[in-house]
C-alpha cells in the first residue's frame, strides 16, 4: 500500500483516554481494515504517551502525532487532515467504535462519485434525550423520502464529522477546517462540508457506533460552554446567510429570530442573545 492508492484515512483526536483508544483500535482491527490510521494526541500525560507508542506494534498502519501543547479536538483533526493520504477521510472519536463489518460495507462505496456519504450512526443505548439521535432521524427521513427539504436538513443539521465518508480532496479544495474551540468545533465544519459538497449520498446502513461514555466532551459542559455555543450559532448563521438561496432559507425556516431563540433557550442569557443578534447583522 502506497500513499497514492490509500482509499481510507481514519483521523482520530485523542486526549488521555487509553482505554477508549484501545477499544476503538481493536474494533478497527476486528473489522479487517488495512488502510491508514492517523492518531493525533493532544498533549496527554507522559505515561499515556508512552502507552500510545506501544500501540504501533499491534497496529502497524497507525501514525501517531503528538501536539506540543493542548490545542483541542478541532485543531487536532486539522492536523490529521494535513497528514492524511486517503481518498476518503473517516473521522472517529476515541470513545466510540466501528461495527464488525464496517469496512466491508465502506468498500462498497469506495468508488462513489459523491463527495460526502452520510451513514446512519448506531448508539450503545436508547437514551432518547441524547441530541445526537437526530442524526439517525435525519438519515431515516431522507432515506424514506429523498426530497429537497430532507436533503437540505441532512446537509445542514448532521453536524458531527463522524459516521460519514468525506472526500479529502473536497476538504482541501474548499479550504474547510475545524474551529479552535473545545466545544462545538465540529458543527460549523459539518455544515460547510454539507453545503459545499457538489453531490451527496445517504445510506441507512451503520458502520459507526457512538458509545455513551461518561466524561466525553459531547456530554460535559465546560466553563466557556455558553460563549462557545453563541460563537457556533453566529458562525453557522453567517455562513448559511451567504450561501443559501431564498427558497432554501424558506425550506429551513432560516432567520435571525430563530437563531436568537435557540441562543436564549440554551444560554438563558439576554446579554449573549443580543450579542448573537449584533454579530449576525
Amino acid at each position: 500500500m502506497t500513499k497514492n492508492n490509500i482509499s481510507f484515512s481514519i483521523v482520530i483526536p485523542h486526549y488521555n483516554n487509553v482505554v477508549g483508544i484501545k477499544r476503538l483500535l481493536n474494533s478497527i482491527y476486528v473489522s479487517g481494515y488495512i488502510g491508514e490510521i492517523i492518531l493525533v494526541d493532544d498533549k496527554s500525560t507522559d505515561e499515556v504517551r508512552y502507552e500510545l507508542n506501544d500501540l504501533t506494534t499491534k497496529f502497524p498502519q497507525i501514525n501517531i502525532y503528538f501536539n506540543d501543547k493542548n490545542l483541542g479536538p478541532g485543531i487536532s483533526r486539522n492536523i490529521g487532515i494535513e497528514k492524511a493520504n486517503g481518498k476518503w477521510i473517516i473521522f472517529a472519536d476515541s470513545d466510540d467504535v466501528f461495527t464488525k463489518k464496517a469496512f466491508e460495507l465502506l468498500c462498497e462505496y469506495e468508488n462513489s462519485e459523491s463527495q460526502v456519504i452520510y451513514f446512519r450512526p448506531r448508539f450503545s443505548n436508547e437514551n432518547a434525550t441524547d441530541y445526537r439521535y437526530k442524526y439517525q432521524r435525519l438519515v431515516d427521513s431522507y432515506y424514506q423520502s429523498p426530497n429537497r427539504r430532507n436533503e437540505l436538513l441532512i446537509r445542514t443539521q448532521f453536524g458531527s464529522p463522524c459516521s460519514k465518508l468525506i472526500r479529502r480532496e473536497m476538504i482541501i479544495d474548499s479550504e474547510i477546517d475545524f474551529g479552535t474551540g473545545m466545544m462545538f468545533e465540529d458543527s460549523v465544519f459539518g455544515l460547510k462540508v454539507g453545503l459545499l459538497a457538489r453531490n451527496i449520498s445517504v445510506s441507512n446502513q451503520e458502520f459507526y457506533q457512538i458509545l455513551d461514555t461518561e466524561g466525553s466532551l459531547s456530554k460535559e459542559k465546560g466553563p466557556n460552554y455558553s460563549q462557545d455555543f453563541v460563537r457556533m450559532k453566529v458562525n453557522r448563521f453567517n455562513f448559511q446567510k451567504n450561501i443559501l438561496t431564498q427558497s432554501e432559507k424558506k425550506y429551513l425556516k432560516f432567520s435571525r429570530f430563530s437563531m436568537a431563540k435557540a441562543v436564549l433557550a440554551t444560554t438563558r442569557s439576554i446579554k449573549l442573545t443580543v450579542l448573537a443578534l449584533y454579530n449576525t447583522l
